[in-house]
């Protein structure tokens, strides 16, 4: 590759610690030619603690298939997988696509976020009952513990097995809309050591009473917890009064967040699509960590 090519992206950064002699190496996993990430489906996953079969959809991010030697730690985890990228699929997307796609190459290839590997999760017939952790009188549920722990002890393991992930301990992600904002709430706040990254979308606080806010916040506060932590909320239909109280929760305990409120939207895919980049630049912002080289200008590349 020549001096004038420039990879595409985010721009890699190098700080030198102030201290000589320097002895420690950076690895930076450079792409120069591919722009837009690959969408992979695998099909029929068996859950064995929910006992039903499901799919998933995978992007895999630009660089995936030109750097072959680079591993991905930034893994997010999204509910409803079905509706999450492109109606290319047959039976995905039946309530409206999200193109989730798009988005994610355009912040990436710009250099807003760094590459993320998602697993978009489908749902299936019992998705009221996953999506929840409790009994809601009128609705049921009450297996939501049972789905994390398939996202944990098999999808994970399972996308492990066949893909280039790492991801980090305590740095999951994990994020959805509705119901799925719900359940990941309550991922990130009671699973805090595993879930890193919550984006919870016009999320349903009203389940059960608002149990979310009353029991779950009180029942597993961690002022230990790094969690970062988004919600929102449209104007229109949306649940805005209950998402304010939980925000009010949040707040009156110092539990740091980003909140936004979408004034024209609704509780819908159409929403949730045109407003994907802002959770996603919030749980993923493009952040340099400090990593030292060898202090030889000619050895060092910063693009």
């Amino acid at each position: 590759m020549d001096d004038n090519t420039w990879m595409v992206g985010a721009n890699a950064k190098v700080i030198l610690p102030p201290w000589e002699p320097v002895e420690a190496e950076a690895t930076i996993y450079p792409w120069f030619f591919t722009s837009a990430g690959t969408l992979q489906y695998e099909t029929n996953l068996r859950s064995p603690q929910l006992n039903n079969n499901r799919n998933l959809a995978l992007y895999l991010p630009p660089s995936y298939n030109e750097n072959y030697l680079k591993p991905y730690d930034q893994v997010l985890l999204m509910h409803d997988g079905n509706n999450v990228f492109s109606s290319a699929c047959a039976g995905c997307c039946p309530f409206g696509c999200w193109n989730a796609h798009t988005t994610l190459n355009r912040m990436i290839v710009s250099g807003q976020i760094n590459e993320v590997f998602v697993i978009a999760v489908y749902n299936t017939a019992d998705r009221i009952n996953e999506y929840t952790y409790s009994v809601d009188p009128g609705y049921g549920g009450g297996k939501g513990d049972l789905y994390l722990d398939f996202l944990e002890d098999t999808v994970l393991p399972y996308v492990r097995s066949r893909y280039r992930i790492q991801p980090k301990t305590g740095d999951v992600g994990v994020l959805g809309s509705s119901l799925g904002g719900l359940i990941s709430c309550y991922a990130g706040w009671s699973r805090s050591a595993f879930y890193g990254r919550t984006g919870c979308m016009s999320s349903s606080f009203w389940w059960n009473n608002e149990d979310f806010n009353r029991t779950i916040i009180p029942k597993f506060q961690n002022p230990m917890s790094t969690t970062k932590l988004y919600i929102d909320v449209g104007g229109v239909n949306d649940g805005r009064a209950e998402t304010e109280t939980v925000r009010a929760t949040f707040q009156r305990i110092g539990k740091p967040f980003d909140y936004y409120f979408d004034a024209g939207g609704s509780h819908s895919e159409g929403s949730w699509a045109n407003r994907f980049d802002i959770p996603m630049a919030s749980l993923y912002p493009l952040a340099f960590s400090p990593v030292a080289l060898v202090p030889d200008k000619d050895d060092v590349i910063v693009n």
